[in-house]
């Protein structure tokens, strides 16, 4: 028998028990559907935070404090403050030097009319626009001069925005309750896709001075966070050594001492996260991947049920010229293209499931060209392993005792 025939007679064998191949289908689709829609949302989630390094560049790095193990001395030293962001800033002081942004972050609630939601408050410059990659939807973004003069303004997040301001309300100019204080609404951001999507950002100083009021001893106001941006990414590296040697000795670090803050290049950072997120996708898709292989052991079940009824038809294709090599084939394809079925169906379900995720939600899932051909792979893999067994049954079938039962 040659390759069409083999196909054809699978393919009737499969049409006249329609209900228990179509259970067994079934099962091989949910397999395969769980196990793709999970390398969707890891695909989506991979690019999600590709495009967010990109925002923000590679030439990025990000001064953060950092409490040295078994240091002495007073928790204010662990802090970073607004002098440490000026002596890293004064003129000539990193070379290539692009911009610097101090941030301060915090929870707090706001309120517009009689809607309340819980959000990040981010306190930061001018230049955060630039050094975070951020586009606007709406209004213009933090001045200087809205720094300097400590202004009541803010900046609001796409979705929080949205959230706010139902039935066609206009964010720009209205006011709202920020921690309890009034701010005029002079911008909203271009949607992100990250959780800058529902932020408040109002200028460093107006946060630190007239919200947070956590200073120094000195009256410096506290600073979560630098971000540094320099030219090129080959200059990070020279950038970093500059700032851990004009920190150091600012903050009273000795030549002995553990630095007691950290500087975080977005590289490094880049490789944690997708390093994280690649593990996560690995494990979801494993334990989806439960379900293909309980329908892959549904599928040998099946099959060896199939054997035990056809006997007579096994004998039947003896006695009419046919080889132990051909009733062999006969079951493999039997099984292989009940688990193809299975996995075309599988991953059409997932093609809308995306479709559907990507237009409910802000979940980020995307099916890759690659995701499909792994996918049908492994279901025609998952149909030869599962078929192997049922076939060397029935090639250990002899010939004889087969026509013994005509």
């Amino acid at each position: 028998m040659n390759l069409a025939s083999h196909l054809r007679t699978a393919l009737e064998v499969l049409l006249q028990h329609r209900v228990r191949s179509g259970l067994t289908v079934m099962g091989i689709t949910i397999g395969i559907s769980s196990t793709v829609v999970m390398l969707a949302l890891g695909r989506g989630v991979q690019d999600q935070i590709e495009q967010s390094f990109s925002r923000a560049g590679v030439t990025l790095l990000t001064v953060i404090p950092r409490t040295p193990p078994g240091a002495s001395g007073s928790a204010q030293s662990y802090k970073l403050y607004w002098t440490d962001y000026e002596v890293l800033v004064a003129p000539g002081r990193i070379p290539h030097l692009l911009d610097a942004v101090p941030l301060a972050s915090s929870m707090t609630d706001v309120l517009w009319q009689n809607r309340r939601v819980r959000v990040r408050l981010l306190g930061a410059t001018a230049a955060h626009r630039q050094s975070a990659g951020l586009r606007l939807a709406l209004g213009e973004f933090l001045s200087d001069e809205d720094d300097r003069s400590m202004r009541l303004v803010a900046v609001l997040g796409s979705r929080l925005a949205s959230d706010l301001y139902t039935q066609g309300a206009y964010p720009l100019d209205t006011s709202l309750s920020v921690a309890g204080k009034r701010f005029r609404v002079i911008g909203v951001l271009a949607p992100t896709r990250t959780e800058t999507d529902y932020q408040v950002i109002v200028p460093f100083r107006t946060m630190q001075k007239r919200l947070r009021r956590a200073e120094s001893v000195s009256g410096s106001p506290v600073v979560d966070e630098i971000r540094i941006r320099v030219g090129d990414r080959d200059q990070v590296d020279d950038a970093r050594r500059t700032i851990e040697e004009v920190l150091r000795p600012h903050r009273g670090v000795g030549p002995l001492d553990q630095d007691n803050f950290r500087v975080v290049t977005m590289e490094a950072g880049r490789e944690a996260v997708q390093g994280i997120a690649d593990s996560l996708t690995l494990f979801l898709a494993a334990i989806a991947g439960i379900s293909l292989f309980v329908g892959g052991v549904g599928v040998t079940n099946i099959m060896l049920v199939s054997l035990g009824e056809r006997t007579r038809e096994i004998g039947i294709r003896y006695a009419v010229g046919a080889t132990v090599r051909d009733i062999t084939a006969m079951f493999l394809w039997e099984s292989v293209i009940l688990c193809g079925i299975g996995g075309v169906t599988g991953i059409s379900l997932c093609a809308y499931g995306v479709v559907l995720i990507r237009a409910l939600s802000d979940i980020p899932a995307k099916l890759s060209i690659d995701t499909v051909v792994l996918a049908l792979a492994v279901s025609l893999t998952v149909g030869l392993l599962a078929g192997i067994y049922p076939a060397l049954r029935a090639r250990r079938l002899a010939p004889a005792e087969a026509l013994r039962s005509l």
